[in-house]
């Protein structure tokens, strides 16, 4: 199920990224904002560091599904594990 997260992540960096590209692309063609110009440098700030947040939440969300993955793994070793975790683990291996 991580897995369809991670592609969630994905989809939505690109849109904010293609976001922040038009309008970068908008301030740079107009030349004469005034007032505006501020407001749209900072619109394509925000759209930016939004993307930053956007990946580095993806990447805080990989390891987690690895490290509960990890859990897992150890407790089927152990053979500790329950109905649950099989369930978990046959929706992971179906997502792969």
């Amino acid at each position: 199920m991580r897995n369809l997260d991670q592609e969630n992540y994905d989809e939505m960096i690109n849109e904010i990224s293609v976001a922040a590209t038009h309008v970068f692309e908008w301030l740079e063609q107009q030349n004469e904002l005034g007032t505006e110009r501020d407001e749209v440098h900072a619109t394509h700030d925000y759209l930016t560091r939004a993307v930053t947040a956007m990946v580095n939440a993806k990447k805080a969300n990989l390891a987690k599904s690895e490290e509960e993955m990890r859990e897992l793994v150890q407790r089927v070793e152990t053979g500790t594990s329950t109905v649950m975790d099989g369930r978990v683990l046959r929706r992971m291996l179906e997502v792969s």
